[in-house]
């Protein structure tokens, strides 16, 4: 049944059958809600259904409920009726509601627009369901959960609206607090919490969407990598929290002189990212390079009252020469920023094709280094130190190995500097010392003669204020005698952080532990040092001990080191020992241990417990040895009396695709199942790593492919590589003819002007 009445009130003058208590409770003032004055067209109600309507004993029930929070309003939207439980809720008296507008309630929360809708669909006749917020008396906001009904007069138009509703704002308050929450979290994970910048997360995502906008606009766009360089020696020397607000400053410079083209992201450690976009003309990539160069450099840092000097290494990649993927940009970047480090520092490089293998090389293994620890990757070799007047082993120094699963053996020379920059240095040192302690332990369960084992410190290490602790809960943890241990420091870690280095190498002697000063001359060279220093041995470098036999000043030095040490009481090391001529001499200034290639080259564990029961009666090594196979030929060689340059580069590796440049080598003889190269390139003997080698003979490009099966190390970093040729038959039987034309014509001319022979060698 329809509610028809005008006003509602006349609906109660037909209950007078009711007491006066429940006409006065059930009383109603006027009409409902409309937010906005507008006439109602008499067509707009044909569509009304059953539905829309509230019969009478419905609307008496809902008026006599007190539980609910109601009120009704008419078309002007003038309140004619409230109950206590809603007016209270908004801190009124139902009275001083009671004939105002319920404008006067509106909280700045909606739109214009939204209430308009909501009349909308109310001047149709139609039920609006939905939340609402409500300003109360003292100011605050309430919010509710609405239905809103319209009721008719005799003609079906809506003139009175009955609003049933629930008090929700508490609901609302917590979604408010998780809305905040979420936004935090988004926040922390999507910005740096030291500088406020985006990080590594925003990046990848924000390049994904320049790239996307690059590609629909026709242009090209940037990405660069920043370091600092020697971060990591800022921070030992002047703390981590300079060094947290050095990155602050830092960041907030370079937001001052980047313009809106271009975008800062926070990486980790003292790494950032830059993006710029919209670039025209590649002239323009050098220009904002060179203009952060010169800010960066131009002005010191001061930071806790400190002024700091730093300069920056920068890698750029360009979109899409240098790749088309986010992923292998930001990976581009990153190898052309180290190749700038390699270069000298405080430079950029804007990475192309024409990167070198070495360069991919050290950004694939500074990224393996952070997890070759915890793939148990590492592996110690240990090279004996002989008294050369009895040929006894006295000693060894342990020298650590990575064995990379592409790259194989990989030496100290290559990764320790990396696990330096990056603070890996402190636990991969750890587990050294760990490991040597545990090895000796082991041994002397065995049975095994127990002999002293030298272990290389870097100055990260020792300028940690635990490093002594850590050493002593190690000896105490696996109960190991000190006095067979040994560190090795280098002079310039002693001069440069003097009184540091000093208080923890006498706690270290205190111990027991022997503290050896390596590469003595190769720094400052200062024999007033040798006082100074609390050292118990001496080892002079190899780059002195080289040309002993040669050079009558170098003699002079070794000698005058070695007759100071003793008169000091310290013992003497000579290394890099490597021909009979060189023992001679050292023999003759009374060295007192001799390490080298002459004894032995750097061996295993397995090895090493030999010569430690063995004792005595070392065998000379050989200073190069020859891989197995290295010899084993199916096909004939084309010996060259003039090495034959060659472009290599890596093509794949385990399978993967690598789009890399080329470095030039040089083709010792060529045959049609390999070649023979060499290089100071330090590369993998390995399956899993297809090099392609591209030369020119007869004025025809020969692009070869194949593996590294063998390697042999020559004087002065130099290697020598055998290369195993992967070809199908045609290929090969092509370069079987070609290398017998190329056979027929040296024996003629030993240089050929239609091949890319060196011809000044």
């Amino acid at each position: 049944m329809r509610l028809l009445s005008n006003p509602l009130k006349s609906y109660f003058l037909h209950q007078a059958e009711k007491t006066e208590q429940e006409q006065e409770k059930d009383s109603i003032d006027e009409s409902f809600y409309t937010v906005y004055n507008e006439d109602m067209p008499s067509n707009e109600f044909n569509h009304i259904t059953e539905d829309s309507i509230l019969n009478f004993s419905k609307i008496h029930s809902i008026l006599l409920d007190q539980e609910e929070l109601i009120f009704v309003t008419n078309n002007k939207g003038i309140i004619i009726y409230i109950n206590e439980k809603c007016s209270s809720s908004l801190g009124y008296r139902s009275e001083e509601l009671v004939g105002i507008s319920w404008k006067t309630l509106e909280s700045d929360k909606h739109a214009a627009t939204f209430y308009r809708d909501i009349w909308k669909i109310l001047s149709h006749g139609d039920v609006w369901k939905g939340e609402l917020s409500a300003k109360t008396k003292d100011g605050s906001i309430k919010w509710y959960d609405n239905s809103i009904y319209p009721l008719l007069d005799e003609n079906g138009r809506p003139h009175q609206f009955l609003t049933i509703r629930r008090d929700i704002t508490d609901l609302k308050n917590l979604e408010d607090e998780q809305k905040v929450l979420i936004e935090e979290m988004e926040n922390l994970a999507n910005f740096d919490s030291l500088t406020g910048l985006p990080n590594q997360r925003y990046l990848e995502e924000h390049l994904k969407k320049e790239i996307e906008f690059a590609e629909e606009r026709n242009t090209n766009l940037a990405i660069v990598r920043i370091g600092i360089d020697d971060f990591r020696y800022i921070n030992n020397t002047l703390g981590h929290s300079t060094g947290n607000m050095l990155l602050k400053e830092f960041s907030r410079r370079m937001k001052k002189v980047l313009n809106e083209n271009v975008y800062i992201h926070k990486m980790s450690g003292d790494h950032f990212t830059i993006i710029i976009k919209d670039i025209v003309e590649y002239e323009e990539i050098h220009k904002t390079l060179d203009h952060l160069l010169e800010v960066i450099h131009q002005d010191s840092f001061i930071v806790d009252r400190k002024e700091v000097h730093v300069t920056v290494s920068m890698g750029a990649s360009v979109f899409p020469y240098s790749g088309e993927r986010a992923d292998i940009l930001i990976k581009n970047a990153e190898i052309a920023m180290y190749h700038a480090k390699q270069s000298g520092k405080n430079q950029y490089q804007i990475f192309s094709s024409t990167m070198s293998v070495n360069s991919y090389k050290q950004f694939v293994l500074r990224n393996d280094s952070k997890k070759a620890l915890l793939k148990n990757e590492f592996n110690i070799y240990y090279q004996p130190r002989i008294n050369p007047k009895t040929n006894e082993m006295v000693s060894a120094e342990a020298l650590i190995r990575w064995i990379h699963p592409e790259w194989g053996l990989i030496l100290p020379d290559e990764f320790i500097s990396m696990a330096e920059g990056s603070g890996l240095i402190i636990p991969i040192g750890e587990w050294v010392v760990r490991q040597i302690c545990l090895k000796m332990k082991q041994w002397e369960k065995e049975g095994l003669p127990i002999k002293k084992v030298s272990i290389n410190l870097s100055p990260i290490q020792l300028l940690q204020l635990d490093f002594v602790d850590i050493v002593s809960s190690i000896i105490n943890e696996l109960n190991i005698n000190p006095n067979w241990l040994e560190f090795e420091i280098t002079e310039t870690m002693f001069i440069e952080n003097e009184e540091e280095v000093s208080k923890a190498l006498t706690a270290l002697k205190k111990m027991g532990i022997t503290i050896a000063l390596d590469d003595f001359g190769t720094g400052y060279s200062s024999l007033n040092y040798l006082k100074k220093f609390p050292c118990d041995i001496v080892k002079i470098d190899k780059s002195l001990i080289d040309d002993v036999h040669r050079d009558k000043d170098n003699y002079e030095i070794i000698a005058s080191t070695i007759a100071l040490c003793h008169k000091l009481h310290k013992t003497v090391v000579a290394e890099g020992v490597e021909t009979e001529e060189q023992l001679t001499l050292l023999k003759r200034l009374h060295c007192d241990e001799i390490q080298g290639y002459f004894y032995s080259k750097p061996v295993e564990e397995n090895e090493y417990k030999r010569y430690l029961t063995q004792g005595f009666g070392f065998k000379q090594e050989e200073s190069v040895s020859y891989q197995p196979g290295e010899n084993k030929r199916r096909y004939f060689r084309v010996l060259l009396k003039y090495p034959l340059l060659a472009d290599m580069t890596i093509e794949q590796v385990e399978s993967k695709k690598v789009n890399l440049g080329s470095t030039e080598i040089k083709v010792e003889d060529i045959g049609p199942g390999g070649l023979r190269f060499s290089s100071s390139l330090k590369l993998p003997v390995s399956n899993g790593v297809v090099f392609c080698f591209s030369t020119e003979i007869f004025t025809k490009e020969s692009n070869l492919k194949g593996n590294i099966v063998w390697k042999k190390e020559l004087q002065n970093n130099v290697y020598r590589y055998g290369v195993k040729f992967i070809l199908d038959q045609k290929e090969q039987e092509e370069l079987i003819r070609v290398l017998n034309q190329l056979q027929i014509r040296l024996r003629r001319n030993s240089i050929l002007e239609d091949c890319r022979f060196v011809k000044n060698e």
